[in-house]
């Protein structure tokens, strides 16, 4: 988060590190940044562009309305009445297009960048998934993946389909941080309608477990956070989370335990806390 500055620089509201501020826009003087994205409605309007004599389809959460508009749009790319079909995630699971010899994965290394010890895992599954989509039939089939990381260990496995391989690579890593399998996680989530009070709940509560630490919990628990949630706004609640790893699921419960002691005295009515042991997702 950035605050005030002298001209030219800014300043981080949390850690007061000085960096140069955003390009001032010519026109206005305005500094403020939109983000943008490169979503399946950008990439159809180009291949529309590139390909002007085929046509082209998107399935995603704006087009897939009803399960009958779904269906109906995955038996005309089926039936070859689309030739080109762009989509989310959702065109990658349990489909059978004999006549499919082409997939393009477009920024695959994008899932590698959530905030979950999962996350390689996660994209080498999707990965595999789609990779199964062309070449279904006697058509031999092609998959190309658009990456900014082609050294990473998932690509290097997805290219062989060597799950064996990934899944030594992958285990190995998660048992040198003490991640599942071989340790335990909770999230403790904070969320409220007031950022400052949710925040502050948040740092109490993890500064009161960080105190309990060699007595009521024992110093195998490690108390990561807090820190605002990798979607930190839902519905108008800010989010702040709390993870608390140890190799011990009863310490682990030892320490939400003790948690729940103390949440009266830390924790205003405000604010809500949910616990989330071993988290398939950490959003």
């Amino acid at each position: 988060r950035q605050g005030r500055g002298r001209e030219g620089i800014l300043q981080c509201h949390y850690c007061g590190e000085e960096r140069p501020a955003m390009p001032v826009c010519p026109k206005c003087k305005g500094q403020s940044a939109i983000a943008t994205g490169y979503g399946t409605q950008k990439v159809a309007s180009d291949l529309e562009q590139l390909f002007p004599d085929k046509k082209i389809a998107r399935l995603d959460r704006d087009t897939a309305v009803s399960r009958k508009r779904t269906e109906a749009l995955l038996l005309d790319f089926r039936n070859r009445s689309i030739d080109c079909l762009v989509g989310t995630q959702m065109v990658t699971k349990g489909h059978d297009f004999p006549f499919l010899t082409l997939v393009g994965v477009l920024t695959a290394d994008q899932a590698l960048n959530f905030p979950e010890y999962h996350a390689s895992e996660r994209t080498f599954q999707l990965l595999l998934q789609v990779s199964g989509r062309p070449g279904r039939s006697s058509l031999p089939g092609k998959v190309i993946i658009q990456t900014l990381n082609p050294d990473h260990y998932v690509f290097k496995h997805i290219v062989d389909h060597d799950f064996n391989g990934f899944a030594k690579e992958e285990l190995t890593r998660r048992q040198s941080l003490d991640y599942p399998p071989f340790g335990r996680i909770v999230n403790i989530r904070f969320s409220g309608k007031a950022r400052a009070r949710v925040e502050e709940t948040a740092r109490k509560c993890a500064l009161a477990l960080k105190r309990k630490k060699g007595a009521a919990i024992t110093k195998d628990v490690e108390i990561l956070g807090p820190a605002p949630a990798p979607l930190s706004r839902i519905r108008g609640k800010y989010r702040f989370q709390l993870l608390l790893k140890s190799r011990s699921i009863d310490e682990i419960r030892k320490a939400c335990a003790c948690l729940m002691q103390m949440k009266k005295a830390l924790c205003p009515a405000s604010v809500k806390i949910d616990l989330d042991i071993d988290p398939q997702r950490l959003l």
